[in-house]
């Protein structure tokens, strides 16, 4: 929590914020492995590293916020022994800082809404809670290469069988960014 503060107050302090662009993503990234907790049985389960593909559409909000909607798609991911994969829409809204020239920091807050498909469990619907920071190089071109880290969670989310959620899983990858103008 105190380096996450630090590096809060860094990132503040040594970078101005920047004037967003609107423009679409398309990402690929690839999460690590984290812990679900599903009630009943009332335990714990291992869910396994999972492929996301990312995508959005975001707009300028004022001088310096960034908002828009994000789909997440995960193909296939093995919840304690269910074969599963989700679906995300939601809308997201964050800051962008310039870290030089021609390159940028975008930090945003994702909320959606995420269904999940298995052939083994009755789909269940979730909330999903998301962190994304995105490093994009060269932004003034039309297509500019992105770095991307973040968090995935579902605090809440289940059926009529069973409650269902997972502590933040991290997320790691790169895509592109386009700006049409």
């Amino acid at each position: 929590m105190k380096t996450s503060l630090l590096f809060s107050f860094l990132l503040l302090c040594f970078t101005s914020y920047a004037q967003p662009q609107w423009g679409a993503s398309l990402n690929m990234l690839f999460g690590a492995g984290e812990a679900a907790y599903a009630d009943p049985p009332d335990g714990y389960a291992d869910m396994s590293s999972a492929v996301m593909l990312n995508g959005n559409v975001g707009f300028p909000w004022g001088d310096w916020l960034l908002g828009g909607g994000y789909f997440h798609a995960v193909p296939g991911i093995d919840v304690g022994g269910f074969d599963a994969s989700f679906i995300e829409l939601g809308f997201f809204l964050g800051p962008n800082f310039e870290i030089a020239d021609d390159h940028e920091l975008r930090v945003t807050a994702e909320i959606g809404f995420r269904q999940w498909f298995s052939s083994d469990q009755d789909n269940m619907s979730a909330l999903g809670t998301n962190l994304l920071g995105t490093f994009i190089i060269n932004k003034d071109n039309k297509i500019s290469p992105a770095i991307n880290l973040g968090f995935n969670a579902q605090p809440a989310g289940g059926n009529d069988d069973v409650f269902f959620s997972h502590s933040p899983q991290m997320f790691i990858g790169g895509g592109i960014i386009i700006h049409p103008d």
